[in-house]
């Protein structure tokens, strides 16, 4: 590194691109929610291919994740699968873990396909 590189830092000259950007999602808040969208890939792979057909992971909000289901009736099942679903989506995880999973009801014309056309539950099992 270069001699005046480190003295600009220090008294004020220009300071690295990716140290400013950190700085800043560090002092927003915004890092641990940014580290957290890995999990929107995640999703499928943590519940299987059955329950990946019928929902969609779409957001992180904070902690938590959103997606959207199909059906009502995948909510319910889902809700009650939540501390599992979570502890797949967290396993291995090597920044902030996801803490919530919050399920929403799909619009739109897929909303309306059969949920159980591929079997259900996490193990994919048909």
């Amino acid at each position: 590194m270069r001699k005046g590189s480190e003295r600009g830092a220090r008294d004020g000259g220009l300071t690295p691109l990716a140290g400013a950007m950190a700085a800043y999602l560090t002092d927003s808040g915004l890092s641990e929610p940014l580290a957290r969208l890995d999990a929107l890939r995640q999703w499928a792979e943590a519940v299987g291919p059955a329950v990946a057909d019928v929902s969609q992971a779409v957001q992180v909000r904070g902690d938590a994740l959103v997606v959207e289901v199909a059906t009502s009736e995948w909510i319910n099942e889902l809700s009650m699968m939540t501390p599992m679903i979570l502890d797949r989506l967290n396993a291995g995880r090597t920044g902030p873990p996801v803490g919530a999973v919050r399920f929403r009801l799909r619009d739109g014309p897929e909303r309306n396909r059969n949920p159980h056309e591929r079997g259900g539950g996490l193990s994919g099992e048909e």
